[in-house]
């Protein structure tokens, strides 16, 4: 009599799901898919939700040169066919071509991913360091055929380019390709470390069209792009953060594309630094409801080219960055009517301040212009975290005016008079070379005492010394 399977394996997915949620991670996962093919197929959804592939700058990755830019399918025809398998963990440094090839025998598996990070290769890197190794671990016949259909939907004007790299084996078309399958993704990190943006085949994948629906992109469900330049293994991350220069991958020329995503809610970009690419218009992201531009040179006016692409904007994180070396300034006028296009949305606000010292002394000491004003139309604005300079003129002058009543025992609330009245989170830090004096930022730090003390609603934000950092915490 033929053994039944036990009751415990024909438990509903959703009650799967409950299970698995308790704690459990990827290593537990690998360990119940070995025990039978019931396991496998239970937790196959939460084994392949997610994928990584970021190598340290210390791994190598074969070149293209190692074949002579050759056609790799001459090899994997002379595979064979009695052959001893090769031990497990021969082959592992091509992750994105090994996930592929399981996706192309088990196709059901692309549906189960939502989130990758992905390193973008260059188009210098191949798949095998030798012969050898295309022979025993390359693509079969099928799984050419498979990854031409998949490139037949692309624009036909790419076909022969994308065709030509994967028959030499190009990495970076492999992970092309394998994004190309990926169409239920939600969450994408992409970093860029040895090549441009421009004409990166992880772009190009995730622009390209549906086949359905030529005027719609082939990852309708994506929620959350952030990409950046990946750092070197040995840098101090502070020495990466306070590294400002040109873009010299390109990391601007995606966005535009990224903000046609229908669905997207979070863009998080770093050392992006588009100067006048742009021409001052993006295309509209009526979803977009998170913004981060960390790391790149961003002043008031590029700002106010991404804010008015996002009129729903609810959180931005900013580092507005200045030369004072070509006496570049920040004009508060631009920077409160670019922040007045979401003034009816926007709940988190959070700027950050980088002046890049001059080589020669400048006798100008490098200082804002014009005044912030009143933030009292921010009436959805919760959490105000801004440098003090923003405001320290501005303040001084005004509780100078005010009356003759010495500093110690005036009280008059001056930051209440500009600040929203639902704020629940406020802030200020002293960033970069001010030309206020001390005694100025003094008189603007008591201020702030007041208005804390007056408005006991409103909590002080205190930043952690770790650099990057910051934490919230009563005053």
């Amino acid at each position: 009599m033929a053994s039944r399977p036990p009751p415990y394996l024909k438990l509903p997915n959703e009650l799967w799901d409950i299970i698995f949620s308790y704690g459990f991670v990827r290593k537990d996962f690998l360990m119940l898919s070995l025990i039978n093919k019931a396991f496998n197929k239970a937790v196959e959804p939460s084994l392949y939700s997610y994928f990584t592939w970021v190598p340290k700058p210390s791994v190598g990755l074969p070149l293209l040169s190692n074949l002579k830019n050759r056609d790799v399918r001459p090899y994997t025809r002379s595979r064979r066919r009695n052959r001893t398998e090769l031990p497990s963990g021969y082959f592992v440094q091509q992750q994105p071509y090994l996930l592929l090839r399981s996706i192309l025998e088990q196709p059901r598996r692309a549906g189960y991913f939502k989130t990758v990070k992905l390193l973008s290769p260059s188009p210098d890197y191949g798949l095998f360091w030798d012969a050898y190794q295309a022979r025993e671990c390359g693509f079969c016949d099928e799984h050419f055929e498979a990854c031409k259909k998949s490139i037949e939907l692309r624009p036909s004007t790419q076909h022969s380019y994308w065709i030509d790299g994967l028959y030499k084996g190009r990495l970076d078309v492999i992970v092309g390709l394998l994004l190309l399958r990926l169409t239920g993704l939600t969450h994408i990190d992409i970093r860029l470390r040895d090549t441009s943006a421009i004409g990166s085949m992880v772009f190009e994948a995730l622009r390209s069209p549906s086949g359905a629906s030529p005027h719609y992109y082939r990852h309708p469900n994506i929620l959350c792009v952030k990409f950046s330049l990946d750092r070197d293994d040995g840098v101090p991350v502070r020495t990466i953060r306070e590294h400002h220069e040109e873009d010299i991958f390109d990391a601007y020329h995606p966005v535009p594309d990224i903000l046609k995503f229908q669905k997207l809610e979070t863009l998080s970009l770093t050392f992006c630094s588009p100067g006048t690419f742009w021409h001052g218009k993006l295309a509209t992201s009526t979803n977009l409801r998170k913004l981060s531009l960390r790391h790149g040179l961003i002043n008031e006016h590029i700002l106010k080219t991404f804010l008015a692409a996002t009129p729903h904007l609810e959180e931005l994180d900013c580092e507005l960055v200045y030369d004072d070396g070509v006496q570049q300034y920040l004009d508060c006028n631009v920077l409160r009517s670019a922040l007045y296009l979401v003034h009816k949305t926007l709940k988190r606000l959070f700027i950050d301040i980088t002046i890049i010292a001059a080589v020669e002394w400048n006798p100008i000491p490098w200082n804002i212009q014009n005044y912030m004003g009143s933030l009292k139309a921010f009436e959805q604005l919760r959490y105000l975290d801004i440098p003090m300079m923003l405001y320290t003129a501005e303040i001084w002058e005004a509780s100078q005016a005010a009356s003759l009543v010495s500093f110690d025992d005036r009280q008059v609330d001056y930051w209440a008079d500009r600040m929203p009245d639902g704020l629940e989170w406020f802030g200020t830090r002293v960033d970069g070379p001010s030309g206020s004096s001390y005694q100025h930022q003094y008189e603007v730090e008591r201020c702030v005492e007041v208005y804390l003390r007056m408005n006991p609603g409103v909590k002080r934000i205190v930043r952690n010394l770790n650099f990057g950092g910051d934490e919230e915490d009563d005053d």
